[in-house]
């Protein structure tokens, strides 16, 4: 069970990241492709993917894996959005 609570907090996350790339790539701060954007700078996406895992297991410690509580989706998806803002950035074109 705490796995599957690990991995639909890790998909939250991640989808929160994605968000992020969503975002940039229409207010054109990003002009790659999604591939390009996750292997050109592979470094920055690692450091982002490893903050996204670093916070759902922050989670899982605490005991606030209630998948069922809105705030935990929340706060894990913002955690994700903004972790990879914060990190992530594309290749410069």
């Amino acid at each position: 069970m705490a796995l599957v609570n690990f991995l639909v907090l890790l998909l939250v996350g991640l989808a929160g990241a994605g968000l992020n790339y969503i975002v940039a790539y229409f207010k054109e701060q990003e002009t790659v492709s999604l591939i390009t954007y996750l292997l050109g700078e592979f470094h920055r996406t690692l450091a982002s993917l490893s903050a996204i895992i670093s916070m759902a297991l922050g989670l899982m410690q605490s005991g606030n894996t209630n998948i069922g509580d809105p705030s935990v989706f929340a706060a894990m998806f913002a955690a994700g959005y903004a972790l990879d803002n914060a990190l992530n950035k594309g290749p410069t074109v």
